[in-house]
């Protein structure tokens, strides 16, 4: 495949950019995790997570000076903590959540299989989606209760075609049993950046949609609760994912 001047120009430039800030994230969490270590002034964890959130908010509003993401909150007030539940369109989804403001933690696998990922997961109590249901429900309700909001892929994997794949019970299930809300949340435009099996970066307007909370409804029984919630919030997605594309 032949690639222009300016679009080898834009990939040399970010992948640079990404690379450089990637190192030097990572060294200063080691160094500020070594003096966490010696006068514990602040819960590793917590810091960890700010930082990861700092570095984010970097990638995707400084390193892209001429297209930054953009953050449109129709939440009508993001509830904190929450569960944010995201449409996966691509490997720089989770980038883009440096726009929001707090502190949150992901819920992945893959990056739990890459020996630096691994270390900084850990540290930052990110929760392993492949760890099993029991575990993941107490981690969730801990982080929760701290005022950390959780972030989950419900498709379970990218998609390759830019539609919403069947979702999962288990941020729904999670909802139900600890009470907090579920954030709807439509990314746009990262499949165009770098969709699934691509290497190089094409340019592209991302976006980052709030939808309005939804709430598990505590009258029907525990089953109903979380396919009727899960039903809502992959129409929610679906809805805003058509109204975005033909406003474009």
């Amino acid at each position: 495949m032949n690639y222009s001047l300016k679009e080898l120009a834009f990939n040399v430039y970010c992948w640079s950019c990404f690379g450089v800030i990637s190192f030097i994230s990572i060294l200063l969490i080691c160094i500020v995790r070594i003096i966490n270590l010696i006068i514990r002034p602040f819960p590793t964890p917590r810091m960890v997570r700010i930082a990861i959130r700092l570095y984010g908010w970097i990638i995707v509003r400084v390193v892209p000076f001429m297209g930054p993401v953009r953050l449109e909150d129709n939440s009508g007030g993001l509830p904190i903590p929450s569960i944010l539940v995201a449409n996966h369109l691509s490997a720089v989804d989770p980038y883009c959540f440096g726009v929001l403001p707090g502190e949150y933690a992901f819920m992945t696998s893959w990056p739990f299989n890459i020996p630096i990922y691994r270390w900084i997961m850990i540290k930052s109590q990110y929760i392993d989606s492949s760890s099993g249901g029991h575990n993941i429900l107490e981690k969730s309700k801990t982080l929760l209760a701290k005022g950390c909001s959780l972030i989950i892929w419900p498709e379970g994997h990218r998609s390759t075609d830019g539609r919403l794949g069947p979702f999962q019970n288990g941020a729904f299930r999670i909802s139900k049993d600890t009470g907090y809300p579920v954030i709807p949340v439509c990314i746009k435009g990262t499949d165009v950046l770098l969709p699934p099996g691509k290497k190089l970066l094409t340019a592209a307007r991302i976006s980052v949609t709030l939808l309005p909370p939804r709430y598990p409804n505590n009258s029907e029984s525990d089953r109903e609760a979380v396919r009727n919630l899960k039903n809502l919030v992959f129409q929610d997605i679906e809805a805003e994912q058509k109204r975005r594309t033909q406003a474009n």
